[in-house]
């Protein structure tokens, strides 16, 4: 058989649903372990993401109603630990804001929300219990056993291309929608469609795709840029209300400052991530 013939084979949807049990399996293994560690949290939450961009790639050949059926479960599956993650991430962006130290306002503020985020972050963790995890399991469980029982012929009926293409698309009109107006709800749909489609990327690479590599690298470097983006904002939203409003303010210049040159970083990324399309797989 040719090297060309084995990627085809190999890309047929059957071996995509395999990856998405992959994914399922390793979610519910760490689930199982009851772990609220910063680590485990996240592994959780980037395992069932990928699950959700894998699954995107079966979507034509389920249909709809089955895709957000199970779209749904493994998002469900996640949000329990949604806060968790959200109150750590506060603290790492905190942490990793410039120009504070060397201002002794700034630098007393940042101590004093950096102790109110630890509080915060050990509330929600005593709030998320054995059960919430045990239900998760049991959710992901349920949406594994679906889709074993899908023939193969079925999911072979459509081809990777075309869910790599759907999700594609997304992005570049999110993308779009960015230029016009970069408001930050636009801002966290296009990055949640540049995340789809490099973890997609990563699928399709995984199981033979040729062509890729350019645009993994641009998918990969725009998810950066656009994470530390939604960061900043969910940060910048909590100096809005904090106690001592200049200072807040000062640090809130600070926040829109880096942001700035990041939204410029992404548009750059984003025109050479959009401007040649996807080759053919």
């Amino acid at each position: 058989m040719t090297a060309s013939a084995t990627a085809v084979r190999d890309l047929r949807l059957h071996r995509v649903r395999d990856v998405l049990l992959e994914q399922l399996d390793g979610a519910v293994e760490r689930l199982e372990k009851n772990s609220k560690s910063d680590a485990s949290v996240h592994d959780i939450r980037m395992e069932l993401k990928r699950a959700r961009a894998t699954l995107r790639l079966l979507r034509r050949s389920i249909g709809d109603a089955a895709y957000r059926r199970d779209n749904w479960s493994i998002r469900d599956a996640a949000r329990p630990l949604a806060p968790l993650r959200d109150a750590t991430v506060l603290l790492r962006t905190l942490g990793r804001l410039k120009n504070i130290d060397d201002d002794d306002d700034l630098r007393a503020a940042r101590i004093a929300l950096t102790r109110q985020f630890q509080e915060e972050r050990h509330t929600i963790g005593r709030r998320l219990l054995r059960k919430h995890f045990a239900a998760a399991a049991d959710t992901l469980r349920r949406v594994k056993e679906r889709f074993r029982e899908i023939p193969r012929a079925q999911l072979d009926e459509a081809a990777i291309g075309q869910g790599l293409g759907r999700v594609y698309k997304a992005g570049r009109r999110a993308f779009g929608r960015v230029r016009d107006k970069p408001t930050d709800g636009r801002l966290h749909a296009w990055r949640k469609q540049v995340k789809y489609l490099l973890d997609q990327i990563d699928v399709a690479r995984r199981l033979g795709a040729a062509k890729l590599k350019k645009r993994r690298k641009h998918s990969h470097r725009l998810a950066d840029v656009l994470g530390e983006d939604h960061d900043l904002a969910v940060l910048n939203a909590r100096m809005a209300v904090f106690a001592d409003r200049g200072v807040g303010h000062r640090i809130a210049l600070r926040i829109e400052k880096r942001r700035s040159a990041l939204q410029r970083a992404a548009h750059h990324l984003g025109k050479r991530l959009y401007g040649t399309g996807l080759p053919r797989i």
